[in-house]
């Protein structure tokens, strides 16, 4: 019983009584300190020494990250959690100093939320597709003023509140332009709403009818650039007061870019109002 007596002598004691309660207790099954035990990995069977330092350094990692969670989460930092194996190999294999790791770890979790901050302004605009200005197709119309519509997309004109009109014939790529410029706005940290005409006049009328008017006109007072997409397609009846009272209130709060049709053998036309 060679097992038995060495967890009696690891418990000092080798008489009758002493054995008996070991192996009552079962302690003669259970592995004395340093002794190695078999852990099984996908059916093979390999040696592992739990009081090896490398099992130490596993187990104490994993006891670190586990505390560290509950910690982030109160922190709203959890996001930290998607980089953080892959900085702390970084960090203790020496590819970066302490304050390298810090400033890493920052930096991962500030461009999760600034990614993540993006994707809700992108749905939050509303845009009817994805549409994009490197994907225009500007050969279509050579006379289409290209410089100053990527000019447009820098976005200057919502910064200082202006607004733009995109006037020109129906199929030259108005609506397209006006949502990749929206886009872009998106990108450079502004809130975008954009909208039909009909849309908006159609739903501004309901809301009067459901006061609900007010709450209903903040969608389109609010956004740091609005974005009103065929303006004048259709007759405007009793809206222009709608159309009137939105203008009105964006006044030097908020930027505009208003698309319409009008008779041009050219393209687009686009010009700025403050």
């Amino acid at each position: 019983m060679p097992a038995r007596q060495q967890a009696g002598l690891h418990f000092g004691c080798l008489e009758y009584r002493g054995l008996k309660n070991i192996l009552r207790k079962g302690l003669d099954l259970e592995p004395l300190p340093g002794e190695r035990v078999r852990a099984w990995s996908k059916g093979h069977a390999s040696l592992v020494d739990p009081l090896s330092p490398s099992s130490l350094t596993k187990k104490a990692s994993m006891s670190i990250t586990d505390e560290l969670v509950p910690v982030l989460k109160k922190l709203r930092l959890s996001g930290v959690l998607n980089t953080l194996d892959l900085r702390t190999k970084e960090a203790t294999d020496g590819v970066i100093s302490h304050s390298d790791f810090l400033f890493r770890v920052c930096c991962d979790e500030v461009q999760r939320r600034e990614s993540k901050q993006l994707e809700q302004r992108l749905r939050r605009a509303n845009f009817e597709t994805t549409k994009r200005l490197e994907d225009f197709e500007w050969s279509f119309n050579p006379k289409i003023p290209k410089a100053k519509l990527v000019d447009l997309a820098a976005c200057h004109f919502v910064e200082k509140q202006e607004n733009v009109l995109l006037i020109g014939p129906t199929g030259v790529g108005k609506s397209h332009l006006a949502q990749a410029i929206g886009e872009r706005a998106c990108r450079g940290g502004h809130s975008v709403a954009y909208t039909s005409a009909h849309r908006m006049l159609s739903t501004l009328r309901g809301a009067r009818a459901d006061q609900s008017y007010d709450k209903k006109l903040l969608r389109y007072t609010t956004p740091d650039l609005l974005i009103v997409d065929d303006l004048g397609l259709r007759p405007l009846d009793e809206e222009p007061i709608d159309l009137y009272e939105v203008i009105r209130q964006r006044y030097e709060r908020g930027a505009m870019i208003v698309t319409s049709t009008a008779r041009s053998r050219s393209g687009i036309r686009s010009s700025s109002t403050s």
